[in-house]
């Protein structure tokens, strides 16, 4: 177990924050500080509370997070756990702490994915590839897009189900996170599983050609994960493919969409395989 453990801002302190705080006071010692910001009268105290009564010297500001960030010292780790995604934005873009975020969708067939990420403060790319997910999934994100999810107590389990698998994912990721962290990057959940995710721009385009070019992607075994998962970032919407990797071939194991799909351009897909040299 860590000794050295670093001081901990947290923002947003409505489900994600409690999700988050709960994984982690439940497997982990506190920071020595933590400072949680969100601008709803009470809910940054109360949460500070929390971590106040399991050791951490914690302060509560009723602030927007993109406006607190500017006072957080950079050798501090940053969660993002807020329910508008466009704040979340501004805070990775002008941060340079190493920062956790957490993001939960519903795809166009009421299905529930959910999103993290990791970012060093060295890795542009994966702070780049998260603003952009998360610009195209804002209308998506859960608890927005939460009144079009069918209400029944399947939807609820999963929706709870999935909200503690990133949260736990969260937890372990702020613990281990300083400088010298190397297992940064992104990740997609869906059902009970995680996989290393991928991001891609992409063009609306029959479905064979987007299909064709996640096929062509060659990602490295990440963490000891076989599968992975790929998600092209289109204007307004985001498909998320998972691939089943074995020594000759892949597998799409799962495919959904984040957004409205195109008619015209999109074709219903299939569960297809490819083989590799």
């Amino acid at each position: 177990m860590r000794s050295n453990i670093k001081n901990l801002f947290i923002a947003g302190a409505h489900r994600g924050g409690w999700g988050v705080t709960r994984s982690y006071l439940k497997e982990f010692p506190p920071p020595p500080e933590v400072l949680v910001a969100d601008p709803k009268a009470q809910r940054a105290k109360t949460l500070a509370n929390e971590w106040n009564r399991f050791g951490a010297r914690a302060i509560a500001r009723d602030e927007k997070c993109e406006d607190v960030i500017k006072e957080v010292p950079e050798d501090w780790v940053v969660m993002l756990s807020v329910d508008n995604v466009l704040p979340m934005i501004k805070v990775i873009r002008h941060s340079r702490s190493p920062l956790q975020w957490q993001l939960l969708g519903r795809s166009t067939a009421n299905t529930i994915v959910g999103f993290s990420g990791t970012l060093l403060p060295d890795d542009h790319r994966s702070r780049v590839c998260s603003m952009s997910l998360l610009n195209n999934l804002s209308p998506y994100a859960i608890p927005v897009s939460s009144q079009h999810i069918s209400s029944s107590v399947l939807n609820d389990r999963v929706l709870a189900f999935t909200r503690n698998e990133v949260s736990n994912n969260s937890a372990k990721s702020i613990f281990e996170l300083d400088e010298s962290s190397k297992n940064g990057g992104l990740r997609v959940f869906y059902g009970t599983q995680q996989y290393p995710l991928v991001v891609i721009m992409g063009e609306i385009a029959p479905f064979r050609e987007v299909e064709r070019r996640v096929f062509e992607i060659e990602v490295p075994q990440m963490n000891g994960y076989k599968d992975y998962a790929v998600a092209v970032v289109l204007t307004n919407q985001v498909e998320v493919f998972v691939l089943k990797r074995y020594q000759k071939r892949k597998d799409i194991k799962f495919y959904t969409t984040l957004g409205e799909p195109v008619p015209s351009e999109i074709e219903k897909p299939q569960v297809r395989s490819v083989v590799t040299d």
